[in-house]
């Protein structure tokens, strides 16, 4: 998720939404709407009562001028994918008016620039480490408890040569042999990337 964030707010007092916020490579890969274009969150939107992705939606508004010139005015609009096709149960509403909703996150989006522009350098930095640090302790733990669980089958395993050795066994010694090398080799690889993720961590705790 290093590459995403996401935040939630609540708009106009009645919709509560998440936003998806992604660089403009993986953004492009996610809009396939000709609509796109139009909406500055095309793709990047959920509902924020059900979790859906709203889609862009489009329903014309037809009228007649004065002079008798028939108008017919196509209205974009963001839809709740869950709520329309009866997926999940969601509380809110249907659909929003697109250019509502853009406003809306537009606005909310340079409050959070305007804010992150005044904290200090420093703060941001610490709490960056504090996060890689946290992020490289999570993967210490997990390699940590694949090695061990890779340990115990290999024992397990060759407690079992043991037994074919002895005629004990439901399998031959050539079978064996070969997962028991399949074995080792992938503990060796695992104690060996434990090794690099608790220097990482070491490094982190050293540059915090």
């Amino acid at each position: 998720m290093s590459d995403f964030s996401i935040f939630s707010f609540t708009v106009l007092g009645s919709g509560y939404f998440s936003v998806l916020c992604a660089p403009a490579s993986k953004a492009s890969a996610i809009i396939s709407s000709n609509l796109s274009v139009h909406a500055l969150l095309s793709g990047n939107v959920f509902c924020g009562h059900c979790g859906a992705r709203l889609h862009l939606s489009t329903a014309n508004k037809c009228y007649t001028k004065a002079d008798g010139t028939k108008v017919r005015k196509p209205r974009i609009r963001y839809v709740c994918y869950g709520k329309t096709r009866k997926i999940t149960p969601c509380e809110g509403q249907s659909a929003y008016i697109q250019h509502k909703l853009d406003s809306m996150v537009e606005k909310v989006v340079k409050e959070i620039f305007e804010r992150i522009n005044g904290v200090p350098k420093s703060t941001i930095i610490n709490s960056r480490c504090k996060e890689e640090l946290a992020v490289r302790k999570a993967n210490s733990k997990r390699l940590q408890t694949e090695y061990a669980k890779e340990l115990e089958k290999l024992n397990k395993l060759r407690e079992e040569v043991v037994k074919s050795i002895q005629g004990e066994s439901a399998f031959s010694q050539s079978m064996l042999a070969g997962l028991v090398e399949d074995s080792e080799k992938k503990a060796e690889s695992l104690k060996m990337q434990c090794e690099k993720a608790e220097r990482d961590v070491e490094s982190s705790k050293n540059t915090h």
